[in-house]
């Protein structure tokens, strides 16, 4: 049971991602690299949580890192792609909606940190 509250919650998450990178991508804001990077939280953020409730060490581990590496596609990509469109999308964005913007990014992180820690947590 504990195992499908954490999934729950990441499925949420990943949701809530989803929700407010459309909002940055619409209503003249023009940043759609969220909207496409919000894409892999749905499979990252769920495999982050399983990693932390997982009890078996290894298990636990290879969901981590799986985690991580959709992670850090997800950054990479969210950079280069913010980049290409223009800085000045995102500049838009932050302007009209920081609340929004800084819940976003609490999110699409902290399901990555919660990755991190279940890693660490194994080694």
């Amino acid at each position: 049971m504990r195992m499908a509250g954490y999934i729950l919650l990441a499925v949420v998450v990943a949701l809530g991602i989803g929700i407010l990178s459309i909002m940055f991508a619409g209503a003249g804001h023009g940043w759609n690299s969220s909207f496409y990077a919000a894409i892999p939280s749905l499979v990252g953020a769920p495999l982050a949580a399983i990693s932390w409730a997982c009890t078996r060490k290894i298990s636990a581990l290879a969901f981590a890192l799986v985690a991580i590496v959709v992670g850090l596609g997800t950054d990479v990509y969210l950079f280069r792609v913010t980049l290409q469109e223009g800085a000045g999308h995102f500049e838009r964005a932050w302007k009209a909606v920081p609340l929004y913007m800084t819940l976003w990014f609490l999110l699409f992180a902290g399901w990555q940190a919660v990755a991190v820690a279940a890693a660490l947590k194994r080694v």
